[in-house]
């Protein structure tokens, strides 16, 4: 041990295992399979809690250790993330799998978690993907010592800072969770005609109001003429293919376009859950408002040819724009830029992750491609994209577009439920207006949620100051440390560490043969500890 340089003479070093019996070696890992068949019929006070790398994970029907222990994860902690608990104090009767150290800490167990949360793991542990730290290791962590009547005084100003931190953060996540509702409600309100009930009103006075079937006639006429569009377009690239050479040139003949195929009919089950429109609206499928709907092209590094290009995957779209900071690159060949290639006004809509999150593109980047975890949709020019991605966001948010997804575990919104999503149609001045009173009431509620955020994340950064200034003995002020220096308690860190390490000896005697999973009996707390917690409930 050495003297801690910088902070109080009385603080001291010592490797984490000189301060904690470690008790890994009861751990029995038990899968959820089992642990369910184990508690089926069993009343809550029969159940005992099941504890992971960072908390509770479940209930079980025995208990392996008793009274109170410090949990530190060893596989799956967020090691390298101070703003996260990797270690935290457990009480009474539980179990512990072998995705968490259990160490029976000889210092105040509070001031344990509270370092071994702030401690920079960077060097302790291994691996990538899954961060894990060893038991080695995790023996060698130097732990800063204080003398115990300070760490009882450090953890109990830890524990009321956090406690009033803990108060601000709920208050601002109640005002989130009141934005995220309101911001419900406006969508609500705009894709059901009231935010212009009133403009409607003004232009069916005027005699300029369009009906439901005029929109739907105007938008059959739209798709013909595109499909017209599309139709000369290709017989005059037939006749420039022909003029290279046709199937004796290296070029691909050009395919023919298709016309997507009418939408089906709403069923009864989907008419029960479409909120009822304005008279001069209607619900139509999403197919029937685009003129393309493309999904990306598969990356496959060994087939994939052409010229190089960046492309969007999942993780570049955010709810109305792009985060453009990490983009790859695949090939794309000649014909594969024109069906894969994003314009000014594309929606863009994920297809897993967070299916139907999307936004508009429109980006100074040329030879923007797509990769296939997202959708493109081009809409005919009645419908306007910004409408229509607003319309998601509600249909997001509410569950609507949920009704559409595929999978359990993984969700995911194919092209096939992507096409017959219901959308609502109303005139394209009715969705400019809308996009007006939308923008002046989200404009609003996004500043609010981006102070709201700021305030958390401003918690966040002093939590980890707190924890800081604990570890370097800054945390108590001059009149705390001479309070805790006159209790008649009080012991230099040295003499403490000298009485662990005798005292220590008796907790490293060998350990008794491991009972069965059931059988397992509880461990006593010990005398040596901070901090002592009366057990649980009696075992079964």
């Amino acid at each position: 041990m050495e003297s801690c340089r910088g902070r109080t003479e009385s603080w001291v070093v010592a490797r984490l295992e000189d301060v904690c019996v470690i008790d890994d070696s009861r751990r029995v890992p038990v899968n959820q399979d089992d642990r369910t068949a184990r508690i089926v019929g069993r009343s809550v006070s029969e159940l005992y809690p099941y504890y992971g790398a960072t908390g509770m994970v479940g209930w079980i029907d025995g208990y392996i250790f008793e009274g109170e222990h410090v949990l530190l994860g060893e596989d799956g902690a967020p090691f390298l993330d101070r703003s996260r608990t990797k270690a935290y104090v457990v009480t009474g009767r539980y179990w512990v799998n072998n995705h968490a150290h259990v160490l029976q800490a000889l210092i105040d167990s509070r001031f344990l978690a509270h370092f071994l949360n702030q401690f920079d793991y960077h060097g302790f542990v291994t691996g990538t993907t899954r961060l894990k730290l060893n038991q080695a290791a995790m023996r060698s962590i130097p732990v800063l010592v204080p003398p115990l009547v300070e760490q009882r005084a450090i953890a109990t100003k830890i524990d009321a800072l956090f406690s009033e931190l803990d108060k601000g953060v709920e208050q601002l996540q109640t005002i989130k969770q009141q934005l995220k509702q309101y911001r419900q409600a406006i969508l609500k309100a705009a894709f059901e005609g009231r935010l212009t009930a009133a403009w409607r009103a003004e232009q069916q006075a005027a005699g300029t109001l369009s009906s439901a079937d005029e929109l739907l006639e105007q938008i059959r006429k739209e798709r013909e003429a595109h499909y017209e569009q599309q139709i000369r377009e290709w017989k005059q690239a037939i006749t420039d293919w022909e003029a290279d050479g046709g199937k004796g040139s290296r070029c691909k003949k050009p395919r023919r376009p298709t016309m997507l195929q009418a939408a089906p009919p709403f069923t009864d089950e989907e008419w029960m859950r479409l909120p009822q429109l304005p008279a001069n609206w209607a619900w139509v499928r999403f197919r029937t408002l685009a003129r393309e709907m493309c999904l990306g092209k598969m990356l496959d590094r060994e087939k994939n040819k052409g010229v190089a290009r960046p492309y969007l995957r999942n993780a570049n779209v955010r709810w109305y724009g792009f985060d453009l900071d990490d983009l790859n690159q695949m090939r794309f060949e000649p014909d594969e830029e024109e069906r894969y290639g994003l314009k000014d006004g594309d929606l863009v809509i994920c297809e897993g992750g967070e299916p139907g999150r999307a936004a508009v593109w429109g980006s100074p980047i040329s030879s923007m491609m797509i990769q296939k975890a997202l959708h493109r949709v081009r809409l005919l020019p009645g419908y306007r994209g910004l409408f229509a991605l607003h319309f998601l966001r509600h249909a997001s948010m509410n569950g609507h577009l949920g009704h559409y997804f595929t999978g359990t575990t993984i969700k995911h919104l194919p092209a096939e439920g992507l096409e017959i999503v219901p959308f609502p149609l109303c005139s394209a001045e009715e969705q400019a207006q809308i996009n007006d009173e939308l923008e002046s009431r989200l404009c609003v509620l996004d500043e609010l949620d981006k102070a709201v955020d700021q305030g958390l994340e401003r918690a966040q950064v002093l939590r980890q100051s707190i924890l800081k200034k604990a570890s370097e003995g800054r945390l108590l002020s001059e009149a705390e440390l001479a309070a805790v220096r006159t209790d008649p308690e009080y012991e230099p860190a040295d003499k403490l560490l000298e009485r662990i390490r005798a005292e220590k000896g008796l907790h490293d005697r060998p350990s008794p043969p491991r009972r069965s999973r059931r059988e397992s009996k509880p461990t006593g707390p010990s005398r040596l500890r901070g901090n002592t917690a009366e057990a649980g409930s009696e075992a079964r």
